[in-house]
C-alpha cells in the first residue's frame, strides 16, 4: 500500500528537482498511460515547474482559506471592506501563523509541491521544450474578444474550468499604484484589473504579500533589475524614463542579453471569494513597465524598445504553461488574457501585436481557447486589429461567457487582412 501511495503521488509530477533543473534525455521512454487522466502529464524525471502545473492549491494558501472561514462574510460594500482589513490582521496573528506559515518553508520532497517561488522564463521555455518534442494533440487555437467581464466575475463562467489567468501587477508579483507596498485594504481603493483579480483570491494574496511584500527581499525578486537606482526600478515599478540617457543604450543590451532572467509568478488560486466553479485557475502575474507620467516614444525610441522587449516575452511564457498544461486534458483549454500596460501604465498598443503574435505562434496547434478580456468597444477595436492573420477570432458578449456558449453568429471566423 506503502508503494501504491508513492506512485500516487509520483504521478501527479512531470519533473522534480530541489532548487536544480534535471535534464531528460530526448530518447527516454515515456509512458503516454498518465496522459489519460485529466490534468495529468507523463512522468519524466522531476521538476518544481511540473509540480506546479500538476498540483492545485498549494496548503499554505488552503490552511488560510480555512482560517478565513471563521471571519468571512457575504459580500456587501460596507461589510466586505471591513472583512479584507480584518482578514491581514487575523492571518498574520501569531497564533494563526503557526497553523499556515510552515507550509511555506517545509522540503517540497515531504509535500510533492512546488515551492512558492517565481519561475524565470528560462525555465518556463526549458519545461514547454521538454513536451513539444513529445507530446502534440489536434486542435486549433481559438481567440475570443470578450467584453465587458468583471474579472472577479470570470470564476463564475464555465470557461474557467481547468483554466489559466494571466493577473497584471508590478515586477514584485503585487499590485500598487506607486512604488510602494500597498497594503491589502488598500487594494479595495484600486480599481484596476490586478487589483479587482486579487481580491477575489483573498487566501493567495496574503500570502504574495507575505512572501513578496517585504522590504528586504525587492532586488531578488527580478534580478535583471536589480542593479538600477530606486528611482527606475522600486518595489516592482519600472520607470525607464528615469535611466540616464547615457546609460539607455547598455540597458537596452542587458535586456536582450539576459531576459530569459526575467521571472513572472504563477500558483493556483483558492476558492474565489465571489464565487464560481469548484476547479481552481492558474494564475500567472505578469507586469510592464510604467510610462504613466510621460508616455512612449517613438517605434525606434527607447521607451517603446523597453516595452517591446519586456511584454510580449511574458505572453509567450504565460501561453507556454497554458499549452503544457493542456497536454493532460480531454478537451480545450480556455486562457484568459488581458491587457497588460495597456491602461494606466500607456504602453503603446503596437506592443500587444507582438504580444498576441507570441501567444499565437506558441499555441496555433493546440486545442486552447483564449480568451482576450476587454473593458469596454474601444479596447476591443484594438484587440481586433492586433490579433494576428490568419487566427480564427469572433467576438463574445458577456452573456455568452457566462453562459458557456459559444458566439452562433461567428464560429471563429479567420482573420484576414
Amino acid at each position: 500500500m506503502k508503494h501504491l501511495f508513492v506512485r500516487a503521488l509520483l504521478s501527479v509530477c512531470v519533473s522534480f528537482s530541489a532548487g536544480l533543473n534535471v535534464a531528460v534525455s530526448s530518447d527516454e521512454k515515456i509512458d503516454d498511460r498518465e496522459s489519460a487522466h485529466a490534468g495529468r502529464l507523463p512522468t519524466s524525471g522531476f521538476s518544481d515547474l511540473c509540480l506546479l502545473l500538476n498540483r492545485k492549491v498549494h496548503p499554505a494558501v488552503e490552511a488560510i482559506d480555512l482560517l478565513l472561514n471563521d471571519i468571512r462574510r457575504p459580500y456587501d460594500i460596507d461589510s466586505w471592506r471591513s472583512y479584507v482589513t480584518e482578514s491581514s490582521e487575523y492571518i498574520y496573528q501569531m497564533d494563526n501563523r503557526t497553523k499556515w506559515q510552515p507550509l511555506l518553508h517545509s522540503s517540497p520532497r515531504i509535500y510533492f509541491l512546488s515551492p512558492l517561488r517565481p519561475f524565470s522564463l528560462i525555465e518556463v521555455e526549458a519545461e514547454f521544450g521538454r513536451f513539444l518534442r513529445r507530446l502534440q494533440f489536434p486542435g486549433k487555437l481559438a481567440f475570443h474578444c470578450v467584453e465587458g467581464v468583471d474579472v472577479q466575475k470570470i470564476p463564475h463562467s464555465p470557461f474557467s474550468r481547468f483554466g489559466v489567468l494571466q493577473v497584471a501587477g508590478q515586477f514584485n508579483f503585487l499590485t500598487s499604484q506607486q512604488p510602494e507596498r500597498t497594503p491589502i485594504p488598500g487594494y479595495l481603493d484600486d480599481d484596476t484589473q490586478g487589483s479587482r483579480a486579487s481580491l477575489n483570491f483573498l487566501s493567495l494574496l496574503l500570502v504574495r504579500d507575505y512572501l513578496f511584500g517585504k522590504p528586504e527581499v525587492q532586488r531578488s525578486l527580478q534580478p535583471l533589475f536589480a542593479h538600477l537606482p530606486s528611482d527606475a526600478y522600486s518595489w516592482g515599478h519600472l520607470k525607464p524614463a528615469a535611466i540616464p540617457e547615457g546609460q539607455r543604450p547598455e540597458f537596452i543590451k542587458h535586456l536582450q542579453e539576459n531576459i530569459g532572467s526575467l521571472n513572472i509568478f504563477a500558483e493556483w488560486s483558492d476558492r474565489p471569494e465571489f464565487g464560481g466553479e469548484d476547479e481552481p485557475l492558474l494564475k500567472v502575474f505578469t507586469a510592464a513597465p510604467s510610462f504613466q507620467a510621460e508616455g512612449v516614444s517613438e517605434p525606434s525610441g527607447f521607451e517603446h524598445q523597453v516595452s517591446a522587449l519586456l511584454v510580449p516575452v511574458q505572453y509567450r511564457a504565460v501561453a507556454q504553461l497554458a499549452v503544457v498544461k493542456s497536454l493532460g486534458l480531454h478537451g480545450r483549454l480556455p486562457l484568459h488574457l488581458t491587457l497588460v500596460g495597456q491602461g494606466g501604465l500607456n504602453n503603446p498598443e503596437s506592443v500587444m501585436m507582438k504580444a498576441f503574435q507570441a501567444v499565437f505562434d506558441v499555441a496555433k496547434s493546440y486545442p486552447i481557447d483564449v480568451f482576450v478580456h476587454a473593458g469596454n468597444s474601444k479596447d476591443v477595436a484594438m484587440i481586433r486589429r492586433n490579433l494576428p492573420e490568419g487566427a480564427r477570432v469572433d467576438s463574445m458578449t458577456a452573456a455568452e461567457f457566462f453562459s458557456g456558449s459559444f458566439p452562433v453568429s461567428s464560429k471563429s471566423a479567420i482573420k484576414k487582412e
